[in-house]
């Protein structure tokens, strides 16, 4: 399909200049990462910069709420749960977090102020097998959102990159141990 196509009719599309398009607008996606979620916090987050925030706990009424209080600009970013990927490679392992990782996409699947998935939390090699199958098992569940993860593994980003379609830097991308050209290296 076309270009224009998809920009007017996919609700997320990067285009090859990898610019991000939302619902037909070109969009500079910045993300808030978040550990709880309570009026305090919604109330600064919808007043803030911020267009995507990604909240462990959150749930439907939660994406519902800030994407309507924020007037349709702040959407969340869905956590799939702890069995979403394994490092087990069995056949078996991996059918089930697919299965758990689809439950979840299912549910949440349309709601408006969904973005994405966030998959597996800076993950290893050992996970590349099974983000892989359930990134590409979600694609066909819900093609418009995007799977995400952030990386912390910088390393393994040859390995890990199949199975996202973003990947996200931690805001601690260097150890202590690290030199600092590492964090060119992650965020390259």
């Amino acid at each position: 399909r076309s270009r224009e196509y998809l920009k007017k009719h996919k609700r997320i599309y990067i285009d090859d200049k990898l610019r991000t398009w939302i619902n037909g607008t070109m969009t500079f996606p910045m993300a808030l990462y978040a550990g709880s979620y309570n009026t305090t916090h919604r109330d600064n987050w919808i007043n803030s910069p911020f267009n995507m925030v990604y909240n462990g706990g959150s749930g439907a009424k939660m994406m519902k709420e800030l994407y309507e209080l924020s007037n349709h600009r702040l959407y969340s970013i869905q956590y799939l749960g702890h069995g979403a990927a394994t490092y087990n490679t069995s056949s078996e392992a991996i059918k089930i977090a697919r299965e758990s990782a689809l439950k979840v996409v299912k549910n949440n699947k349309n709601n408006e102020g969904l973005i994405g998935y966030y998959l597996l939390d800076e993950p290893g090699r050992g996970a590349a097998k099974s983000m892989m199958n359930t990134t590409f098992a979600i694609r066909e569940e819900d093609p418009d959102r995007f799977v995400f993860t952030a990386v912390n593994q910088r390393y393994y980003l040859n390995i890990i990159k199949e199975g996202l379609d973003v990947i996200g830097t931690d805001c601690y991308p260097c150890t202590t141990s690290d030199a600092l050209h590492c964090v060119s290296t992650v965020a390259t």
